[in-house]
């Protein structure tokens, strides 16, 4: 911070080390440190700038932990009751019955009577001595405040005497948030983060350091945050380690009642509890497992959405501000005669052995196009490349570049997870990548007539996620997502979309090596089932539905609707049934999996 600042004063360019995406970086990692103590039922009570080190390697330390105790641990605060006596960490620490400082007199560590911390960092009740009554939502006020700090580049409380800091850290008083420069801002969504983390009523905070870290990765990547009150979000969720804790716990009594209950002879009470451990043993790693596939759905589907974003950004540029080239265009006609189609053309085993071309889309033209089109097209060739680029980091997002050998046998015969993805535009033509000779599609085709064009259309945000149809060329079922390209005004100029095949997502992202899976879903918002694991190779010859079946479990149902995402017990066919879910942020739908624990 004081880097910062020096930076702000001499009106230099802030170095990389200290620009704001950088210190927020470093908020991010003290977050996740004191989430992680809360969860140990830990809390710092005396979180600070000056308790936090950066080191050499961006590594981020939390120092001074001689304050913290134990949530749930006794509220006397003698030295015998902390994790460690902050006489022996901070020599400014306050004579509790004269209230002289014994050090520095800039207030940084105090402990008076019964308020203990740093007067310029206290939540209003560690303010007022309510110690009995401080849990995590105390640190989370001290959080608050530095990145208060942190974003305007201010003390937030400013300089005064013991008193009048301590009065006003009771009170709740902070200065309004301010930008350290009047060329500079900070965005609405830091501001509603800041003012959650220093609400004077516990009750109002952010319920948990990881939520407050949540909202902050949410802003970084340009996604809404929770605390904004114009947004439609739903609520924050928990992440499902605190809720396997809360299981596993939850098991252990479960033993425990039971073996206190029972009067069977030790060699059963031996035979219950060593299944309850085979048990316990056996959850942790389907969790674990849970986990780890939900992060890569996670990390899939953010690929295929930046690409598809990306497809759409170019697209954009090249309509409005692209120059027409001497590429060639091929259209349909050009494709279903070979002499006239691209020299590239190959037969591609990933494509039913049609013939494809990886270096040139094909062009439609509908029948009712504006005059424009054609110049429109070759306005369009250099999106080729593009094209090609999306489908081969589909595969693999360090590829930017194959040679041409490669990149065929990659895309042709391998196959990528972007098996299909084009662009309709206003004035009624179309580009879709690879270049083939689609035999289903009719003369009279018009993109703008489309049921993906126009879903996108009317989609609120312009994305529209979980359309499938069947491929034509025998690839299965294929799940269709759609961006809206739009120029600087937000007027609409065409849709980009993209087809994945479903088999690739189930094998890649649904199936995995469990042998108590029994099977695991995909869910929209309303908890439509939209892809399952036992559908692969499930080649239906007609449109599936956008809208599959209600998911069959209620309680599971009822928790996804109201934003809640867990762990779930029952049974079926007299048979134990655990269900776990979790959230896909990217897509806005939920991740489902159903497993047997019997052994």
């Amino acid at each position: 911070l004081d880097s910062a600042r020096t930076s702000l004063r001499q009106k230099s360019a802030s170095p990389a080390a200290v620009s704001r995406d950088t210190l927020l970086e470093h908020f991010l990692k003290v977050c996740d440190a004191i989430a992680y103590a809360h969860a140990k039922g830990v809390i710092h009570r005396d979180l600070k700038p000056a308790n936090i080190m950066v080191g050499s390697f961006n590594e981020v330390y939390v120092m001074d932990w001689g304050l913290a105790r134990l949530i749930a641990g006794p509220t006397d605060d003698s030295p015998d009751n902390l994790l460690s006596d902050p006489a022996a960490v901070d020599n400014s620490t306050l004579n509790s019955t004269s209230g002289q400082a014994a050090g520095d007199a800039g207030h940084r560590h105090t402990r008076l009577g019964e308020v203990l911390g740093t007067p310029r960092y206290m939540a209003p009740e560690q303010a007022a001595g309510a110690n009995a009554s401080l849990d995590e939502r105390s640190d989370i006020y001290a959080l608050g405040l530095i990145l208060y700090e942190l974003l305007s580049l201010r003390k937030a409380r400013p300089q005064g005497s013991l008193e009048t800091l301590l009065e006003n850290a009771r009170r709740g008083v902070l200065p309004p948030l301010q930008a350290p420069a009047p060329d500079l801002s900070i965005a609405a969504e830091l501001r509603a983060i800041v003012a959650t983390a220093t609400a004077v009523t516990p009750a109002q905070r952010y319920p948990t350091a990881t939520a407050l870290a949540d909202d902050i990765r949410h802003f970084l990547r340009g996604e809404p945050v929770s605390v904004l009150p114009d947004s439609l979000l739903r609520k924050t969720q928990r992440w499902i380690g605190r809720h396997r804790q809360a299981t596993l716990l939850m098991l252990m009594g479960i033993v425990m009642i039971a073996l206190g209950a029972t009067s069977l002879s030790l060699y059963q009470r031996y035979v219950v509890l060593e299944q309850a451990q085979r048990q316990k043993a056996q959850l942790s790693r389907f969790v674990t497992g849970f986990a780890d596939q939900k992060d890569r759905i996670e990390k899939q589907f953010l690929l295929f959405s930046t690409l598809l974003e990306d497809l759409v950004a170019t697209a954009a540029a090249t309509r409005l501000y692209g120059m027409p080239t001497a590429d060639p265009i091929f259209t349909l006609e050009d494709y279903r005669t070979l002499d006239s189609g691209p020299p590239d053309l190959y037969p591609a085993s990933r494509y039913a052995n049609n013939v494809i071309s990886i270096d040139y889309p094909v062009a439609f033209i509908s029948h009712d196009a504006q005059p424009n089109a054609i110049a429109l097209l070759r306005q369009l060739t250099p999106l080729r490349h593009q094209f090609r680029r999306i489908a081969l980091m589909s595969a693999d997002a360090s590829i930017g570049y194959l040679d041409p050998a490669a990149a065929r046998q990659l895309i042709a015969e391998q196959g990528v997870p972007l098996h299909w993805s084009y662009i309709g535009l206003e004035e009624g033509v179309l580009l879709l990548y690879p270049g083939t000779a689609i035999s289903s599609l009719p003369q009279d085709y018009d993109p703008r007539q489309a049921l993906w064009y126009r879903q996108a259309l009317a989609d609120q945000d312009g994305r529209f996620c979980g359309s499938f149809r069947s491929d034509s060329l025998g690839e299965g079922l294929l799940l269709s997502c759609h961006s809206v390209i739009r120029d600087e005004a937000r007027h609409p100029l065409g849709v980009a979309g993209v087809d994945i095949p479903l088999d690739y997502l189930i094998d890649t992202l649904l199936r995995w090596p469990e042998p108590n899976i029994i099977e695991t879903f995909l869910l929209d918002s309303d908890g439509h089932i939209m892809i399952r694991s036992s559908d692969y190779q499930q080649h239906d010859q007609q449109t599936r539905s956008v809208e599959g079946p209600l998911y069959n479990v209620p309680e599971v149902l009822a928790n996804l609707r109201q934003g809640r995402f867990g762990h779930f017990e029952t049974e079926r066919d007299d048979q134990p049934l655990w269900i776990v879910y979790d959230d896909i942020a990217s897509l806005g739908w939920s991740y489902v999996v159903e497993f047997n624990p019997a052994d």
